[in-house]
């Protein structure tokens, strides 16, 4: 499995990222049990990719040219 059910709802920023990379708009994003927003993965359209993961900054340590 390489798509966005690997991050934990408490670990997500809910910025969108996975939303937007997601080709096959399998990703749709609504409030979770906090109330805010969080993806929800449609698993039929889902290809596995693993795009919405690479985008993800709860799963990658993204640093801005500034922090180098």
């Amino acid at each position: 499995m390489k798509n966005i059910r690997l991050v934990p709802e408490e670990r997500c920023t809910g910025c969108g990222a996975c939303y937007n990379k997601c080709p096959k708009d399998a990703i749709t994003m609504r409030p979770g049990t906090d109330g805010y927003l969080f993806p929800c993965l449609d698993e039929e359209k889902c290809i596995d990719c693993g795009l919405c993961v690479k985008v993800c900054p709860a799963e990658n340590d993204f640093r801005s040219n500034s922090d180098s």
